[in-house]
């Protein structure tokens, strides 16, 4: 998973995207990331890409202590919730086996 990780954060530093990268979060943990992921200003963004390695079961992505649904993950980043995103692609690349 963590040479996974660098892989992909090689891939996408040098399509010249900010990089993140977080571990092993819990539920709340996760839901507060994907939160301050969402109040960002991303006005001087032209994207925004989200890339989920996990385990997953029947549309969710398993966390260290539950499971998140993959909608509910995108819906923080819906034009109405977050308005910087507006018209400009938000992609998400979720590999889980299910």
């Amino acid at each position: 998973t963590h040479s996974n990780a660098e892989y992909i954060r090689e891939t996408f530093e040098s399509l010249r995207f900010e990089v993140h990268i977080h571990y092993d979060l819990t539920n709340s943990e996760f839901e507060k990331e994907l939160l301050k992921y969402q109040m960002m200003d991303h006005s001087s963004y032209g994207a925004f890409a989200c890339c989920i390695s996990s385990h997953g079961r029947y549309g969710n992505i398993i966390t260290k202590d539950g499971l998140m649904p993959i909608l509910k993950m995108t819906d923080f980043f819906s034009e109405s919730a977050c308005p910087t995103l507006k018209e400009k692609p938000k992609m998400f690349f979720v590999q889980c086996c299910q």
